[in-house]
């Protein structure tokens, strides 16, 4: 019996791997018939893990990225319908949420295509490092499509105006060095020093306080979504409140002149 629409299959899925050394989970999503083009069931997967590696105190990061050479080329056309965005739309805006969400600092790690929902995935994350030959574009006026309105002041909050009608308008595919311009990518990599380049980013990270980690990005988050580019004094009270046992590490390594060794993160942060 064939596998339901809903069940990833093993030429569509999104596959786990951990460092159990480092506390780096990495997502890659897989679909190399399609340029890893996101299905229904991928979508459902990929939230799946998110949620659940955000309540393992041993996981400090969460890389995504696309297997063979691609991020994605977006969702999997042959699931959109003509009135609307559809279930596999819906699901893939939950995916943003969750991404956006998630108390873990993310990394999108971009090679090769990364176009319409595969950009707003990878804008959902913390930061995006793109290898120099990546490709990036939103591309709804090619198809006659209305982009999702949360979606569109999602792109609009992490670009500004003119980039995001930039992207929206033309539908142009714009390479990775454009793309930095334009504020889409925070690194760009030559492709042979690409996987190291994502490897010591999410390892520095990873080697960092739990806490501060957690506290900055709750607090940038906030400042952002606040009209008044403040931090909400409901976000800096509950941080100023959290009892942080990693400052006594960091002070007591910095005083013995060694690198600090920090605990699991607190799930509850």
């Amino acid at each position: 019996m064939s596998p339901s629409p809903q069940e990833p299959t093993p030429d569509a899925e999104v596959r786990l791997a951990v460092d159990a050394l480092t506390g780096v989970a990495t997502l890659t999503l897989s679909h190399p018939r399609r340029r890893n083009a996101i299905t229904l069931a991928m979508a459902g997967q990929l939230i799946r893990y998110v949620t659940e590696l955000a309540a393992v105190p041993e996981i400090r990061l969460l890389v995504l990225g696309g297997a063979d050479g691609d991020f994605s080329s977006g969702a999997d056309i042959t699931a959109l319908r003509p009135d609307g965005p559809g279930e596999l739309g819906e699901e893939l805006m939950r995916c943003e949420d969750v991404l956006r969400g998630c108390p873990l600092p993310t990394i999108a790690a971009v090679e090769g295509n990364c176009v319409g929902a595969a950009l707003q995935l990878a804008l959902a994350c913390d930061l995006r490092v793109a290898a120099s030959d990546a490709r990036f574009g939103i591309t709804p006026a090619r198809l006659g499509l209305v982009y999702p309105a949360p979606t569109v002041a999602r792109l609009v909050r992490s670009l500004g105006a003119a980039a995001a009608k930039r992207l929206l308008f033309t539908g142009d595919l714009l390479g990775a060095e454009a793309a930095a311009r334009l504020g889409v990518v925070d690194e760009v990599a030559a492709p042979d020093a690409f996987p190291a380049t994502v490897d010591r980013l999410a390892g520095t990270i990873a080697a960092r306080s739990a806490v501060s980690v957690a506290a900055a990005k709750d607090m940038v988050d906030a400042s952002a979504e606040a009209p008044d580019g403040e931090v909400p004094r409901s976000v800096s009270t509950r941080w100023a409140e959290v009892g942080n046992p990693d400052l006594a590490v960091g002070l007591a390594a910095f005083a013995a002149g060694r690198p600090p060794v920090f605990p699991p993160r607190h799930v509850g942060l």
